[in-house]
């Protein structure tokens, strides 16, 4: 007995030595996913509590990924609505990752939480790899980790549901793995590039554009590097890999009569550049509007490039890992800054704040621990620049944070009261929208699709410069389209919607944080849709939150 009891307590002494081992070792970590979660748990309550016993998400295009994995598990469509195929999202992998969980788990509203959360954490997990990998200490290690969880921001966009902590997750995974084999250890024929570790890349390389398109701009950089090093094969086989997702979908959509590149991507950016000076101008346009919207990551691009420039001069040889993962960096960053947008909830450029601040600390810590003569001058003009890269990393992670809430509450108020307005009153009808998500989520819909996200003929006229007026006339004719819900000013450069709608009613938000308008205005189509839209709309009336401000012919007495 006495020897079983012994046994016992020397089991729990080692279990213990145990977990203070991890601790010491980890606690970086540890602690910064403590941090993570008890902030997004406490955005979470607080945004429930806003919005009246809701959970709800800041963007309405969560929804957009929520309402296409429903019709994919219900109806066996990839489409907003499930009567029609539609290329509505530039994210490929996300919706099948809800779709497993809604064919596991039920359609639900908390699984994109759950897996934006999950990648959330894999970029601490990843980003703390990386460091230990380059020996940071501690301390410092902890200092970057905080960093990266206010300024990616990963509490705001697990809060908006979608795929960008997963992308920064992959991206950052990628690019150490390619650097590290690009490292000193690898030769000219890429020798460092084989078996497992050259297959695993491989797998990234997929899963990165497959989870959003701009990984297309990693994969560029990647193979430039490859290329640059003469590594014919191994950056052939690596491009092909990585646009092989977006070739695969591309055909895809091609079958069902849509482009190539998803419509999101389409009408976010025009690819209709012209000439050659068009197309320079526009990418130097773009450069410019897009530093001035996103300093951060303008800050970030600044930093890491003159490390990048100044280290021969710092004493450390380039071909570095460091060095692998700074030139990945920059080129990626020029191309997003060139070719895409920042913005949007701060989430466009996310993978690059993440990957931007990650690649600094290598640098520094290379630099540091390799060179100890970089002293004067330059040493003093490198603090400032980290200085005032910090400066704007944090002040994007506080002014994420304090909108949070308030972009919940603006979708609650606006998207997800259309959805539950339509949900209740015209389900299997025919509506016209231009905020598609929340609305095709709640309810199985026909749906005409002002932005063209999940319209074809929409999108084809808006990429053509033939979208008028008359055409939204003429296709809300064709289709039966009953209601009308839309932000008027959003048309007014194709001469507005069409005169013969009706305006029955109008739903006003103060303080607007993310949607497109103030005030969402809702259409009869027609004469004879009048009386039935107005006894919905006054049924519906006493439902709506307290502070949404109603205007229209429900609030009169019908003659």
């Amino acid at each position: 007995m006495n020897t079983r009891s012994a046994k016992v307590r020397q089991d729990l002494r080692r279990n213990d030595e145990a977990e203070r081992g991890l601790w010491k070792r980890h606690w970086p970590l540890l602690v910064s996913v403590s941090l993570y979660c008890g902030v997004t748990s406490l955005l979470v309550v607080l945004s429930i509590h806003r919005n009246q016993g809701h959970f709800i998400y800041a963007l309405d295009d969560a929804y957009v990924h929520m309402a296409i994995a429903k019709n994919l598990v219900r109806h066996g469509v990839w489409g907003v609505t499930p009567f029609e195929f539609s290329s509505s999202t530039s994210s490929i992998l996300w919706p099948l990752l809800l779709a497993l969980s809604y064919k596991l788990f039920g359609v639900n509203e908390t699984a994109p939480l759950i897996w934006s959360a999950l990648s959330a954490v894999g970029v601490l997990w990843v980003g703390y790899w990386v460091l230990s990998a380059f020996r940071l200490r501690k301390g410092h290690a902890f200092a970057i980790l905080l960093l990266l969880l206010l300024a990616t921001p990963l509490v705001p966009l697990t809060l908006t549901g979608m795929e960008h902590t997963f992308q920064a997750a992959l991206t950052l995974g990628l690019v150490f793995c390619s650097a590290k084999a690009m490292g000193p250890s690898a030769d000219r024929q890429g020798s460092a590039m084989t078996g497992r570790r050259w297959i695993g890349l491989l797998c990234l390389a997929a899963a990165v554009t497959a989870v959003r398109y701009e990984g297309l701009f990693v994969i560029l950089a990647i193979t430039l590097i490859l290329l640059a090093r003469r590594q014919w094969r191994h950056a052939l086989l690596f491009c092909v890999c990585g646009i092989l997702p977006v070739a695969c979908f591309g055909l895809i959509c091609h079958g069902h009569g849509w482009p190539l590149l998803p419509a999101p991507v389409l009408v976010k950016r025009s690819l209709y550049f012209g000439s050659p000076s068009d197309f320079a101008t526009n990418i130097l346009a773009s450069l410019v509007v897009n530093c001035m919207l996103g300093p951060s990551l303008a800050a970030l691009l600044v930093l890491v490039a003159w490390l990048y420039s100044s280290s021969s001069s710092l004493g450390r040889p380039h071909g570095t890992r460091a060095d692998a993962m700074a030139a990945i960096f920059i080129i990626t960053a020029a191309l997003h800054l060139g070719l895409a947008a920042v913005g949007w909830f701060y989430r466009y450029e996310a993978y690059l704040v993440a990957l931007g601040i990650t690649v600094a600390a290598c640098q520094l810590s290379e630099l540091g621990s390799r060179d100890r003569a970089g002293r004067g001058g330059p040493a003093r003009v490198v603090m400032i620049a980290i200085a005032v890269t910090i400066a704007l990393l944090a002040w994007r992670g506080q002014e994420s944070l304090r909108k949070t809430v308030a972009a919940t509450a603006n979708i609650y108020d606006q998207q997800y009261q259309m959805a539950l307005f339509i949900h209740t009153y015209y389900e299997g009808s025919t509506i016209a929208l231009n905020d598609l998500g929340a609305v095709n989520y709640l309810a199985d819909v026909h749906c005409l699709d002002l932005a063209g996200l999940a319209t074809r003929k929409v999108l084809e006229a808006r990429l053509h410069e033939a979208y008028t007026t008359t055409e939204i006339q003429q296709w809300s004719e064709s289709r039966g389209v009953q209601v009308a819900l839309a932000y008027p000013p959003w048309f007014n450069e194709i001469g507005g919607l069409p005169k013969s709608w009706i305006k029955v009613g109008e739903w006003a938000i103060s303080k607007r944080t993310v949607t497109v308008g103030d005030s969402i205005s809702i259409f009869a189509t027609t004469p004879e849709e009048v009386p039935g839209l107005v006894k919905n709309l006054r049924a519906f009336s006493p439902q709506m939150p307290p502070e949404v401000r109603q205007t229209g012919l429900y609030e009169l007495p019908m003659r």
